[in-house]
């Protein structure tokens, strides 16, 4: 999803399509305020993609773990996208899905299981 950002230091009209997490924009509000947050984040600033010398990202994670309660089925997701794909895997079953970004916008064309996506899948799962 969009993340439009405004302030001090931040560039106008700069756009960047590096993958990204919505955890990280909790440290990115610190880092902003210039309030030392680090003890208690699980994530990092995006502040400092906005320069032109920063290293460009390659993918963005996350995990989560779901209780029976909150879904009918205990659940722990980790998930990883890259400018052209997503994958979402279960630790617990071996379940997951994987969608070509690029082809497929709306997540709706789960290519996880199939044998021709295999090379990506494996490659994706290497970043989790």
């Amino acid at each position: 999803m969009p993340l439009i950002l405004n302030g001090p230091g931040i560039p106008a009209n700069l756009v960047l399509d590096d993958p990204v997490s919505t955890v990280e924009i909790a440290a990115t509000m610190y880092h902003q305020a210039q309030v030392d947050g680090s003890e208690a984040m699980q994530s990092e600033s995006l502040l400092p993609l906005l320069h032109a010398d920063a290293p460009r990202r390659t993918a963005a994670s996350s995990e989560s773990n779901l209780s029976a309660a909150r879904c009918g089925l205990a659940l722990q997701l980790r998930t990883v996208r890259t400018r052209t794909h997503k994958l979402m895997v279960d630790l617990g079953s071996g379940v997951g899905e994987m969608y070509d970004l690029e082809a497929n916008q709306a997540d709706q064309n789960n290519l996880f299981g199939h044998d021709e996506h295999r090379a990506m899948r494996e490659e994706l799962q290497g970043l989790l």
